[in-house]
Formats: C-alpha cells, sequence, structure tokens
C-alpha cells in the first residue's frame, strides 16, 4: 500500500469525529457529508456505473448490485460498494464477489460474501437463521470473477491499490460509524461501508 497506517488514520479523523463516550456523538461532519455528495455527483458516480456496465456485459447472466445509490443524499459510506453474484453452492442461500472503492483512499477490497443456512442446533437467534462468511482467499471457480473485477477497478480508478484485509480489519477505537459501537469500529467501516 502507498499509504501508511498514520495518513489512512489522518483522513479518518479529517471526516470522522473523535469519540470518547456517547455523549460525543454527533452528525456526520460537514467533509464527510461533502465527500459522499461529490462521490454521488454525475461524473465520480458515472464513472462508477459505467464500471459496473462493463462488468454486466463482461458477465452476462449474472447480477451485478449498485449498492451505492444513496451517496448524493450525503448519508452513509465513504466508498462505492457493488456485488456480482454468483450461483450458490449446495449448502449456501446466496453467493456473491463483493467489491468497495473508498473515495477517500485511493484503495479498493474485493471479498467472497455467502449466506449459510444454519441447522435447529446452530441458530443462536431465531431472527437470523443464516451465517454470513466473508473470505479474501478465493476459489479457482471465483478467481476469474475476482480477476476481472480488480481490472475494472485499477483501470477505472488509476493509483489505486488493495487494502489487505490485516490493515482493513484494524480496529480505529474512538470512531464510530453509524452500525457500531464505541470500540467495535474497523478502518473497513471507515472507508468504505458501515455494512460490513
Amino acid at each position: 500500500m502507498k499509504q501508511t497506517i498514520d495518513e489512512i488514520l489522518t483522513t479518518i479523523y479529517r471526516f470522522y469525529r473523535s469519540t470518547k463516550t456517547y455523549a460525543d456523538l454527533g452528525p456526520d461532519t460537514e467533509e464527510l457529508v461533502a465527500a459522499r455528495r461529490q462521490a454521488g455527483s454525475d461524473g465520480p458516480y458515472e464513472q462508477w456505473r459505467a464500471m459496473l456496465r462493463r462488468l454486466r456485459d463482461r458477465f452476462p447472466g449474472h447480477s451485478v448490485t449498485n449498492r451505492s445509490h444513496h451517496l448524493p443524499t450525503g448519508n452513509l459510506d465513504a466508498g462505492y460498494a457493488g456485488r456480482l453474484s454468483l450461483p450458490p453452492s449446495t449448502g449456501e442461500e446466496s453467493h456473491s464477489v463483493g467489491f468497495l472503492v473508498s473515495f477517500l483512499v485511493p484503495c479498493y477490497v474485493v471479498y467472497t460474501s455467502r449466506m449459510i443456512p444454519l441447522g435447529e442446533d446452530q441458530k443462536e437467534d431465531p431472527e437470523y437463521p443464516t451465517r454470513h462468511e466473508i473470505r479474501f482467499t478465493f476459489t479457482a471457480d471465483e478467481e476469474p470473477y475476482v480477476q476481472e473485477i480488480v481490472r475494472e477497478i485499477e483501470a477505472t480508478y488509476a493509483g489505486y491499490e488493495p487494502m489487505p484485509p490485516e490493515v482493513g480489519n484494524g480496529l480505529v477505537l474512538d470512531v464510530v460509524t453509524g452500525l457500531n459501537t464505541i470500540g467495535t469500529t474497523k478502518l473497513y467501516h471507515c472507508l468504505f461501508t458501515d455494512d460490513w
């Protein structure tokens, strides 16, 4: 990665408020809201949508989902989010390759996501009958999709690099994003999406 952890944290603290207690929580910073709106404006957002169209053309028969429709409102996320659906294997409810492109730092993430139904004896909560599994290593069947997504991201966003999981999963203890509690926010939440 070109950026150091200190540089990434400096960026995070520019866009997010440092929080020691829940009493310190406030609305998103003006800088973060402005960055979201800019990312959702015509030029940048059209660049993202054009990349998704190329992926749809490259993989007909697979659903490519844009999960960034909300950006023009200034609410939620610090990156573009997309998903390419794959046929579920035996024992899977769903299977996809997800990809995130930050508009705060020149980084992206590609991962696989699977929803796996739980047996009755495995359910801790009846409202959650599935387990969500995220992986950063890819099977031979997933690899062609991942390679094409990476190629498209790097062609569309020159100079962007993958964020390693050991960095992205690092905690930012004094920042809270929408769906997290104090002490649980990861770099992934701050730089890409709260829905991680």
